[in-house]
């Protein structure tokens, strides 16, 4: 099974006291990365929030926001003295700075600055029960999101291996030939001068000749590539989910093979063939980026 690493879903709880909105995006990461953004500052509330998610999330970016939109009996206000402080400080310096040229800032204007003044909401009784039952309704659609997509990628995945397939067996169909053309130019060469080889020579050709066979040979490379294609398959088609990792690593392991063919051979139609895999392959290389 494949699960997409990207994915967004959106979820709101709303009753007389507030209006309550989660939304959670998640993108391609090459690990595990969660940002959590809180209307109110609770660490009880966000190591369960990232609890929750590090289990049903093993890779990629993720952002959790909640959004308290209104709630007329839970707001309350109060002042970031630390930060007052702070903005006040570099107000005088640049009035020292400025001398005459600089306006006196109103008190009033002072709060302008983020954070100056600060909202917080005084959670009733239940606040917490309701937050986390809308992530986790929100975190459960976005699994199923996720695993939507994640079932387009493995169609065109397994489109993308029966491409490969049809590639290789334009290889398979001329992997004879390409040794025999090779032979055959050699041997041509050889009958030039014929009638001065010695003896030792000719043992000397015959082993060349036996080497160029060996060199030329691309049947092990078929054989570790329909491996690979294999192996490919077999993960994409798991009960639980597939690796997109492992699955980064069986088709690099998959491409060393076929550029290995391609450099042995010379015949036009096996490099058609080669051409064709690695296009597909490259495409699959796009695709397996985007997989948990």
């Amino acid at each position: 099974m494949i699960i997409s690493m990207t994915g967004f879903s959106e979820e709101t709880f709303t009753n007389q006291d507030l209006t309550i909105t989660c939304k959670i995006k998640t993108v391609n990461h090459k690990y595990s990365d969660f940002e959590i953004i809180l209307p109110v500052t609770d660490y009880e509330i966000e190591s369960e929030i990232l609890n929750s998610a590090k289990q049903s999330i093993s890779r990629g970016k993720v952002i959790i926001s909640l959004e308290i939109e209104k709630g007329s009996t839970i707001k309350s206000f109060s002042l970031d003295l630390n930060l007052l402080k702070k903005v006040s400080q570099v107000l005088k310096e640049a009035r020292n700075f400025l001398g005459e040229d600089f306006n006196a800032i109103k008190i009033s204007e002072l709060f302008n600055f983020t954070g100056i003044i600060k909202s917080e909401y005084i959670k009733d009784h239940d606040f917490k029960e309701k937050l986390l039952k809308l992530f986790n309704t929100t975190l459960n659609k976005l699994i199923e999101n996720r695993k939507a997509e994640g079932k387009a990628l493995e169609k065109d995945l397994k489109e993308r291996i029966r491409l490969i397939k049809d590639g290789l067996k334009i290889i398979k169909a001329n992997k004879n030939n390409h040794t025999k053309k090779m032979l055959q130019t050699f041997s041509s060469k050889l009958k030039e001068f014929d009638q001065n080889i010695s003896e030792l020579t000719h043992q000397v050709i015959d082993f060349e000749l036996a080497l160029i066979s060996e060199k030329a040979d691309i049947n092990e490379e078929i054989v570790r590539s329909e491996y690979h294609i294999s192996n490919f398959l077999r993960e994409i088609n798991l009960k639980e989910a597939s690796s997109g990792r492992k699955l980064e690593f069986i088709t690099q392991e998959l491409l060393r093979e076929i550029n290995t063919i391609g450099s042995k051979s010379s015949d036009i139609e096996i490099r058609n063939g080669v051409i064709i895999v690695k296009e597909e392959i490259e495409k699959i290389r796009q695709q397996v980026r985007n997989i948990e």
